[in-house]
């Protein structure tokens, strides 16, 4: 995907979500789809590539958003994998 472009942002149910999970995880990563997760037709949760978190939590001058109140840096607390 260009770098340039926009993301693309799509909606998926919890069961959808379960059958594919594989192929919305790639997406929100190397396509860097954005995925709102619905049940019962609401808005649970959203699904994002790490790229897009990272530069997410870059941008959180409030402390908002933080590590989830763990002890260690974000950095040690995910997989360094850095494909994405």
């Amino acid at each position: 995907m260009n770098k340039d472009s926009e993301p693309s942002c799509q909606t998926i149910s919890m069961t959808a979500l379960r059958l594919k999970t594989r192929e919305v995880i790639e997406k929100a990563c190397y396509a860097q789809n954005i995925f709102i997760v619905k049940a019962y037709g609401r808005p649970m949760a959203a699904i994002i590539g790490i790229a897009q978190f990272e530069k997410l939590m870059a941008l959180d001058t409030t402390g908002f958003l933080d590590d989830g109140g763990t002890d260690e840096p974000m950095e040690e607390s995910r997989n360094t994998n850095k494909q994405c």
